[in-house]
């Protein structure tokens, strides 16, 4: 059952819902991910202790978070997300293959979708194309990076092939920088020069688009107000504004340090987050809510020989410049090898 909702999960739209994809697909995780949970038997490790110590401090923070319902439903959706983390860490090698497999094939079906909305099929809304299923191409591009690492990984290239559509056409540039990253670190235990020219070509290529007409508008500007104005939120209340209250608070401090383009910030529009998922969530569950989920990522991820760890880093460098962690798609594959990690630490050991 498992590994049929991580084939469904990329693939679930309802057009009935305002967020056609994101809203059924965290549907689908509430309704089953409690009963896997149930069925799960795991190892307690240090990386539960902080997860569940940041889950417990997120909770509190709802009494004082200015927007009770969309603290709750963020809340719950972080629930979920520790949920099938533990979930993970009750799979066996064999199942949590199957899952990452199955997940991909998936975005396979995405990626045929998203060529044919290349070529102008409209048959399917969207806001953003190529999208497939996901309405927006970065949240296609986000959920493809980790199904395509996870794929390399196992060595199923065929499968990691008929991925690059979802990955390449939606050209999601904070997507493709994490790639390029993910790349680096993979490469490099393998070739040291073949991970220094990723490193240069990355760096050339950023650095183009940085003396590039366009780096002064649109996603790149909103994000340089957003950073700084985002740690004004936490300078100002360093505990934290509470959990889902960033979408209700950002007005208070859209100028604080640098002041936020019309693109980013008017009447009709605001960020939902800081498109950089540490800052948002330190703005939220403050310094302390900072500690804790630094500690659980470095008890996860610290001198791991799992090779599934890459899936976890992939999705940690998207989040630097967007929000895969709000998202169930992306955020949902990597809690489930972050989990399997924090459990069989020494599996996939071939570097």
């Amino acid at each position: 059952m498992l590994r049929l909702l991580c084939f469904a999960l990329p693939l679930l739209y309802w057009p009935e819902f305002v967020e056609v994809s994101n809203t059924p697909r965290w549907i689908a995780l509430s309704l089953f991910i409690p009963l896997f949970f149930l069925r799960a038997d795991f190892k307690w490790t240090t990386a539960h202790s902080f997860g569940t110590a940041w889950l417990a401090l997120a909770g509190l923070s709802l009494l004082w978070t200015p927007s009770l319902l969309d603290g709750i439903l963020i809340w719950w959706h972080f629930i979920l997300l520790g949920l099938v983390f533990c979930v993970g860490s009750s799979l066996d090698e064999r199942q949590i293959k199957s899952c990452v497999l199955w997940f991909a094939a998936g975005m396979v079906l995405n990626g045929f979708l998203a060529v044919a909305q290349f070529q102008g099929f409209e048959g399917i809304k969207q806001t953003v194309i190529p999208a497939g299923t996901f309405a927006n191409k970065n949240f296609l591009a986000e959920a493809a990076l980790v199904a395509f690492v996870g794929c390399l990984v196992l060595r199923r290239w065929i499968l990691a092939g008929f991925l690059l559509p979802a990955l390449i056409l939606p050209f999601s540039k904070g997507v493709l920088v994490a790639l390029g990253v993910i790349l680096i670190f993979w490469i490099w235990q393998r070739s040291r020069l073949g991970a220094g020219l990723i490193a240069v070509c990355l760096v050339a290529g950023v650095s183009f688009y940085l003396i590039s007409p366009d780096a002064g508008r649109g996603s790149l500007s909103d994000r340089l107000a957003f950073y700084p104005n985002t740690v004004a939120m936490v300078l100002d209340k360093p505990w934290g504004q509470g959990i889902g209250a960033y979408w209700s608070v950002y007005p208070l401090y859209h100028d604080a340090f640098v002041e936020t383009t019309d693109d980013g910030y008017r009447f009709d529009s605001r960020p939902r987050t800081a498109h950089n998922d540490l800052l948002t969530l330190t703005s939220e569950t403050g310094i302390l809510g900072f500690l804790l989920l630094s500690g659980f990522v470095i008890v996860t991820l610290w001198r791991s020989k799992n090779e599934l760890q890459y899936v976890v880093l992939a999705f940690l460098a998207q989040g630097v410049f967007n929000f895969p962690l709000y998202l169930p798609t992306a955020a949902f594959l990597a809690a489930l090898c972050a989990g399997y990690i924090s459990c069989h630490r020494s599996k996939f050991c071939r570097l």
